[in-house]
Order: structure tokens, then C-alpha cells, then sequence
């Protein structure tokens, strides 16, 4: 079957932040974060997600840097019900963070078995305020992005 693209959203619900500590003077802060999402549309569940990220302050006060981890999606994906896992990777500048997702090979369950593809992410602006923060429950954003998958 030949790779289809679809459009997503997804609703950042929760984002939890904290600093590895090593002990040399680093130009940038290295760190952990976790993070839960909520999908709608043709590909509707939730992620759960964990990265680990580089980070350097600009002259702008804002942090940019890049990360990489894992995202396990649990729900439907045009109407097809399973989970899956997926590598991430990207960057965050100025406020803004692009990323790409490759599912995991053998790692999709039920209706989603034998998925394979990518996808990508963007968020156009994250609040400076809001990416230092270590926890901010009340922090959602609601994301454009598209997933490539085939069956």
C-alpha cells in the first residue's frame, strides 16, 4: 500500500521538565522531560513521551537547543485501533520546535500492526515562561502536524 499523509492535532496536557547535573561548567543545560498529548481528529489517543534535551540560552532569553527520545501512541488512527512506538528528534529556536517521528519497527499492536512511517511535529511558539517552567498543568497548546504511515 502506498504511504498515505494525514493531518493531526494534538493537545500538549502535561509537561514535566528537570535538569541532569553534571559537574563541569557546561555552555548548555542538559535534561530530562516528559511530556503527555492528546490527539483528535484521524488519529485520535494519547502519546505519552520522554526526551532528553540539550538547551542554551539566547541573547533573547529564550532557550534553544535540540532533543531526541520515544513517543508510545495509544488509540485510533483512521479508525484502526493499536498503539505504536516512534523515535523523536528535533530542535526548538526561538520559540519554536520541529521534530521528526519514525515508528519503531514491530512496535504496533492490534488493528496498527505492521505500521510503518514517519511523520512530523511543530509548534510555532512555546512561551519562554512556559518552556522553563518543571511542571505547568495548566500549560495546552494545540499542534498542527502530519503523520506518514503505511499498512
Amino acid at each position: 500500500m502506498a504511504p498515505i499523509t494525514i493531518p493531526t492535532k494534538f493537545t500538549v496536557a502535561s509537561w514535566n521538565q528537570n535538569p541532569l547535573q553534571y559537574g563541569a561548567d557546561l555552555p548548555f543545560k542538559p535534561c530530562i522531560a516528559t511530556s503527555e498529548r492528546e490527539y483528535t481528529g484521524e488519529m485520535e489517543g494519547n502519546a505519552t513521551a520522554a526526551y532528553t534535551m540539550f538547551k542554551y540560552a539566547t541573547a533573547e532569553g529564550k532557550d534553544d537547543g535540540c532533543f531526541y527520545g520515544m513517543q508510545v501512541f495509544t488509540g485510533t488512527l483512521q479508525g484502526r485501533k493499536g498503539s505504536f512506538a516512534a523515535h523523536v528528534s528535533g530542535t526548538f529556536v526561538g520559540g519554536r520546535v520541529e521534530g521528526r517521528l519514525d515508528i519503531v519497527s514491530e512496535s504496533s499492536t492490534d488493528e496498527l500492526k505492521g505500521i510503518m512511517g514517519s511523520g512530523t511535529l511543530v509548534v510555532s511558539d512555546v512561551p519562554a515562561t512556559v518552556a522553563r517552567r518543571k511542571v505547568d498543568p495548566g500549560y495546552k497548546d494545540v499542534v498542527e502536524g502530519k503523520l506518514t504511515y503505511e499498512l
